[in-house]
């Protein structure tokens, strides 16, 4: 087995440990078997993609011959079969012939086998290697994936953290925290949490020199001190009052140190540390239009919604997305709590004012525990829509740097094109995000007239063809709309934004959208994919991500997405009900309850809280209360799920009587899914097998119904091969291959 490491220093062995690098010397060579090697989460690449990554400069013939020299320089150097081919066009790495330490790292995190994964991250992807004559997107694409798989290291780092924590083992969590802090040394919050854990398991000599490594770091790389938080951390383990709580444990110190404490808190809480926010995840709050006037409105939100995007492309920030945002507009809360219920260590603020040719704006970044100024300037420039676009991107540098967050070179170069020249169709294309954003029918319909009109002011306004796109095929999606009447409109709005920016993350979202709708999972997931690769803080296409993940059956990515995009919005109904529904389909229907329940908390009149709601309790076989709350509850989306979730708990409680009459109405209507389902539950196999047998429509509830939920009802079935082949035609229904496995692509 050829073995290939790609995390920390790129290294290449053959099956006796042979070093062989030297056979494929070149870093191209070595750059296009990293893209392949990992290939998996994208589908095999396709080779008119490799040629615009690794020889941009070239023509399609001269690229292609370059291609075709380099893949048989890699068979020869490795074996004629290492590579495989999928018709002419699609070629990547036979997975059993080559083992690549990322696909290792990450297959040990989804087993939840997070110490050997950690074992595995040796460094950052790549770390050091750059490929001459590679094109910008080539190291977009690195840069994206070292974040990205960084961030799955961090992650792990803090569960284990935690995982400690609850076990009161203080060796286990400095260990972990030491992982966390390499990893990011920047971090204030990481240096923070490891110099209170090495307080808290009596090592003060190692939590100062932990201090005073990461006052020289801030200090020679920004110029800055630590914040006031980590100062009276440090100061707390000066004085020893530290929280520990591990007095009689194993792992206590044995010199018999007094602990000072509270054994449940360990190492959280006590006046030296405070629950701390991170101090990356920012909130960018609505403008407050100063000039007085309404019509100033639309370009106040315009302002705020695109420093929100800019902000959101910086990979090492955490950006709150827009539609928790909004719920602050006018607010007169404190900054500490608007922080506290968003997850955002750092506030924005801003102000606008349009007067005479002339943009005023006013921006304050806050500090979220405190409330305390970290940055404040005033802008005056002229009213044009280039000097606009121009302060965004200042706007952003400076927030980033206020947060001490470093740009990626790919982030600084920011060459991304002026979205309008006209700023009359800049606030037309604000209303119609704001609107679309509500996700009523009306706000939908009208989103249509703002983003119709925008075009027609600027045709080559590439985000309000994608605005348009997005609220076409959201029409359909909702059922407002007969697909057939405005996909062909969304299709075109989506190609034609691409046309006009191919870098722009909202178009590939909003194609994600349409191939959702058009039910083509695999397609709909290589958009989203490109999306968020292209702005890593995108909540939106995360969401989706999540959603259309869930439809296919992969429940770990539905679930990773969905809590990335609760992170990101975490006061979106949408959103939260995104996550309850993903805790619900990896088994945990307990946390899938509290999500819905905050879904009901964020909006009360929408039914899909309750629907999530019931469903958290049918699972967890509370089937009273689920039939309270399915009782004339419908969900558009949905369908018959909620009346066939009460039937099956009606027949839990004994009244099977009611579940029948149910069961003739769905006969009655050719609705054999649900008919089925309300068989088994009735333990009438055979009839159930008879109904499921004639299904031919795969809806959203159906998909996931037969992949997820009501696992006792459909045991039965699951154990008998009319499962497997309604599963495949399902996932042919979705444009998925029969064994659930992608196929297209955007």
């Amino acid at each position: 087995m050829i073995t290939f490491h790609v995390l920390g220093t790129l290294d290449l062995q053959g099956s006796e440990g042979r070093h062989l690098g030297s056979p494929l010397s070149g870093s191209k060579r070595l750059g296009l078997l990293a893209y392949l090697a990992l290939a998996r989460h994208r589908g095999l690449p396709h080779r008119d993609t490799l040629l615009g990554l690794f020889w941009p400069e070239r023509d399609q013939k001269h690229a292609r011959n370059s291609l075709n020299n380099m893949l048989h320089q890699i068979r020869r150097s490795l074996g004629p079969d290492v590579l495989t081919v999928r018709g002419h066009d699609q070629v990547g790495l036979v997975e059993d012939l080559v083992w690549c330490d990322v696909r290792a790292f990450e297959d040990a995190l989804d087993a939840g086998m997070l110490h050997e994964a950690l074992e595995l991250y040796r460094g950052d992807l790549l770390e050091g290697f750059f490929v001459s004559g590679a094109s910008p997107e080539f190291d977009q694409w690195i840069d994206s994936e070292r974040a990205r798989l960084r961030r799955r290291a961090i992650g792990a780092a803090r569960k284990l953290i935690e995982g400690a924590e609850r076990e009161r083992n203080a060796t286990e969590a400095v260990r972990w925290g030491r992982k966390a802090y390499t990893l990011d040394p920047f971090d204030e919050g990481a240096a923070r949490r490891l110099i209170v854990l090495l307080g808290a398991a009596g090592d003060r000599a190692g939590a100062l020199r932990t201090y005073e490594d990461f006052v020289k770091r801030l200090a020679r790389e920004f110029g800055a001190q630590p914040s006031a938080e980590t100062q009276a951390a440090v100061e707390g383990v000066r004085q020893r009052n530290v929280v520990a709580g591990l007095a009689g444990h194993p792992s206590a110190p044995k010199d018999g140190r007094e602990i000072v404490g509270h054994g449940d808190a360990w190492p959280r809480g006590g006046a030296a540390v405070p629950d701390e926010l991170p101090m990356r995840s920012v909130a960018v709050l609505p403008f407050e239009n100063l000039s007085g006037a309404a019509s100033a409105d639309p370009f106040a939100a315009g302002l705020q919604d695109d420093l929100l995007t800019e902000l959101s492309r910086i990979s090492a920030l955490s950006v709150i997305a827009r539609t928790s945002v909004l719920r602050y507009r006018g607010t007169t809360k404190p900054i500490p709590e608007i922080a506290r219920e968003l997850g955002a260590g750092t506030i924005v603020e801003g102000g606008v004012q349009v007067a005479g040719g002339r943009l005023r704006l006013n921006v304050q970044v806050i500090d979220g525990e405190s409330g305390a100024h970290r940055w404040a300037e005033r802008y005056d420039r002229e009213l044009r829509m280039d000097t606009v676009f121009d302060l965004q991107g200042e706007l952003a540098e400076r927030i980033a740097r206020a947060v001490r967050a470093k740009l990626t070179p790919a982030e600084r170069k920011r060459d991304a094109q002026e979205p309008t020249s006209n700023l009359e169709a800049y606030g037309l294309h604000a209303q119609g995000r704001a609107l679309l954003d509500q996700r009523t029918e009306g706000g939908m319909r009208r989103s249509l007239v703002y983003f119709e009109r925008a075009v027609e002011l600027d045709p080559e306004y590439a985000l309000a063809w994608a605005g348009l796109a997005g609220g076409l095929s959201l029409l359909a999606d909702y059922g407002f709309e007969r697909a057939d009447r405005v996909l062909p409109r969304a299709e075109h709005a989506v190609r034609h934004a691409l046309e006009l920016d191919p870098s722009l993350a909202e178009a590939y979202a909003s194609l994600g959208e349409y191939h959702v709708v058009r039910r083509d999972g695999p397609a709909a997931i290589a958009a989203l994919r490109r999306a968020l690769a292209l702005r890593p803080g995108y909540a939106e296409a995360h969401n989706w991500l999540s959603w259309v993940s869930q439809v296919l059956g992969d429940r770990r990515t539905a679930l990773e997405s969905a809590e990335r995009a609760v992170e990101l919005d975490p006061l979106s109904p949408e959103v939260v009900s995104n996550l309850s529904l993903s805790h619900l389909t990896n088994g945990d229907p307990a946390a899938a309850l509290r999500q819905a329940l905050r879904v009901r908390e964020l909006q009360p009149d929408w039914t899909t809280g309750p629907f999530f709601e019931a469903l958290g309790l049918f699972h967890l076989q509370r089937f009273d209360q689920a039939a309270l709350l399915l009782q004339n509850l419908s969900v558009e989306w949905a369908g018959s799920g909620p009346r066939v979730t009460l039937a099956l708990a009606q027949i839990k409680t004994g009244k099977e009587m009611l579940a029948r009459a149910s069961l003739e109405e769905f006969e009655r209507a050719g609705d054999p899914f649900s008919a089925g389902l309300i068989h088994l539950g009735l333990g009438e196999k055979q009839r159930a097998f008879a109904a499921f047998r004639s299904v031919d429509d795969w809806s959203y509830w159906r998909a996931l119904s037969l992949h997820h939920l009501y696992p006792e009802v459909l045991a039965p079935l699951r154990a008998d091969s009319l499962y497997h082949r309604m599963r495949r035609d399902m996932n042919r229904a979705w444009g998925a291959r029969p064994d659930g496995r992608e196929t297209g692509g955007a």
